[in-house]
């Protein structure tokens, strides 16, 4: 449960985990949107940061394979350029 603007509000946490580990009356650190109080997510590493880091580590990926087809591609080129 926490409290903005004098109103109380309770949430779960979406961690990915049904057992979050933590204490009854636990305290952590949120982050909320002033404009809808109830869209609120855990001020933490993971919640913050495991979206972009997956998201980025995919592109990179994916950038990695086509710079290997295109170099692939390229020497066969050249290869059938030479003959």
């Amino acid at each position: 449960m926490y409290y903005y603007n004098g109103e109380s509000y309770t949430f779960n946490l979406k961690n990915g985990s049904e057992n979050y580990g933590g204490m009854v009356g636990e305290e952590i650190d949120l982050l909320l949107n002033p404009n809808n109080p109830e869209d609120v997510i855990e001020d933490s590493f993971l919640s913050n940061w495991f979206g972009p880091v997956r998201f980025c580590t995919v592109g990179i990926f994916i950038f990695i394979i086509v710079i290997i087809i295109s170099a692939v591609a390229i020497v066969r080129e050249m290869k059938q350029t030479k003959t």
